[in-house]
């Protein structure tokens, strides 16, 4: 999967893909999953119920049932990318609370872990920006290292920008040695395109709304790629940078975000609460 071997090196047998939220696994390994020519074998575990409104778009007349609609979206998306329903598998955990949810989380991918048998597991970055993306990558592994102890653990990137760090991209930060990267340039354009199945992030979906969770500038980024993946012992360091300065971005970058999207809400007269960024 790196510059000098094939990117399907190491992704032989089941491969189960674990998402924190309905549209992180097209976002972090939508190419992947176009390129990937036997779909049978590729499984998707939703972490999350997806029942939670977006930073700054807060509003009594919110649809109730955005769990229900963006669940809709996740399964068309995979659809077009060739992945059937049949091949879900949702938890329907509290979103933004994942962390204390931590028990039940392992006992049930463990479940799915020893049902499945997969060869590889696609689980969020060890050091990402969202508590929910951390819980399950904590729970992930640690299942894995009890039910499949050989299973291949590839960590995909949803959240890379880091403002704080000065070269911003968290992923130029980590060890090449362990970084995986693959070109799909090939399927650039299926990627945008089950992107923009997600209507509640890419249009101005909510009450109160300023602009969409998804831009199209965000989209495009996106699905140009290339995708990276973490292949890295749990005991082992990935990073150039020592963990408590990277942990120190990890905890602002959020909070500052907060703050950007609530300045911006007031400044353009939308209807927003000021609410913390992961509450």
């Amino acid at each position: 999967m790196n510059q000098d071997t094939p990117w399907q090196e190491g992704l032989e047998g089941n491969l189960l893909l674990l998402s924190p939220h309905y549209d992180d696994e097209i976002l972090g390994c939508g190419g992947l999953l176009a390129l990937l020519p036997d779909k049978q074998r590729i499984h998707v575990l939703f972490a999350t119920a997806g029942d939670s409104l977006p930073i700054a778009t807060r509003h009594a007349d919110a649809p109730k049932d955005i769990g229900e609609i963006r669940k809709q979206e996740s399964i068309a998306a995979l659809q077009h990318l060739g992945i059937p329903s049949n091949q879900l598998h949702f938890l329907n955990l509290p979103e933004k609370h994942l962390a204390a949810e931590h028990e039940i989380l392992t006992r049930e991918l463990e479940g799915v872990i020893q049902n499945l048998q997969p060869a590889t597991i696609l689980l969020p970055f060890r050091f990402d920006q969202h508590p929910d993306h951390l819980a399950l990558y904590s729970a992930g592994r640690r299942a894995a290292t009890r039910h499949a102890p050989n299973v291949v653990l590839l960590e995909y990137f949803v959240y890379v920008n880091y403002p704080l760090l000065p070269r911003k991209d968290i992923r130029r930060y980590c060890k090449p040695e362990f970084i995986k990267k693959i070109d799909i340039s090939v399927v650039s354009t299926k990627k945008a395109e089950a992107l923009n199945l997600f209507t509640s992030q890419t249009t101005l979906y909510y009450p109160g709304q300023c602009r969409p969770v998804l831009s199209q500038e965000l989209i495009a980024d996106y699905a140009a790629g290339p995708e990276y993946y973490l292949q890295c012992p749990p005991d082992r360091h990935p990073c150039i940078l020592p963990t408590g300065l990277i942990q120190l971005a990890q905890h602002l970058q959020p909070n500052l975000k907060r703050i950007k999207e609530n300045l911006r809400a007031h400044l353009a007269g939308c209807r927003a609460l000021v609410l913390p960024a992961f509450s």
